[in-house]
């Protein structure tokens, strides 16, 4: 709950996936946010196991938010 990824993380990141000629530099901002949701669940499973990697990765799932949103009505 208190992992959070900051800019300078991003950009450490960024620094080494163009080690590997992976350009980050030009995706958007909804693209970014899925690398790092899934940087956040791949972490939490190895702390955790599978039960923490979709914990954390169902946060932002919109199939599981709608889900959650007709299942409480």
């Amino acid at each position: 709950a208190n992992f959070s990824f900051t800019d300078a993380d991003w950009s450490e990141f960024e620094k080494q996936a163009g080690k590997d000629s992976l350009n980050l530099l030009n995706i958007s901002a909804k693209e970014k946010m899925h690398v790092v949701n899934n940087i956040q669940a791949n972490i939490a499973r190895q702390v955790w196991r599978m039960e923490g990697f979709f914990e954390v990765l169902n946060v932002t799932d919109s199939g599981i938010k709608k889900a959650l949103e007709v299942l409480g009505n």
